[in-house]
């Protein structure tokens, strides 16, 4: 998997068993920087996303582990 990282948004793609490349675009409008404290779910509430609206547009984010100062999508299309 190779994922380029751009400020506005990010493209992905993934290496599939047909050995075809499947192309993903995330388009990212707004980001939150993580102060201390911050979860994925409290940051969701915080900007009115549901679950499933955080995660698909920051697919990559391991919730487990949030860092302060780590960009966190809050707007944007997936």
């Amino acid at each position: 998997m190779v994922t380029a990282d751009r400020r506005r948004g990010f493209l992905r793609l993934v290496a599939v068993k047909s050995h075809r490349l499947h192309l993903q675009l995330r388009i990212c409008d707004n980001v939150h920087g993580a102060v201390e404290g911050d979860t994925c779910f409290a940051v969701a509430q915080e900007f009115n996303l549901t679950h499933a609206q955080f995660n698909a547009i920051n697919p990559n984010i391991n919730c487990n582990k949030v860092f302060i100062g780590q960009w966190l999508y809050i707007k944007g299309t997936a």
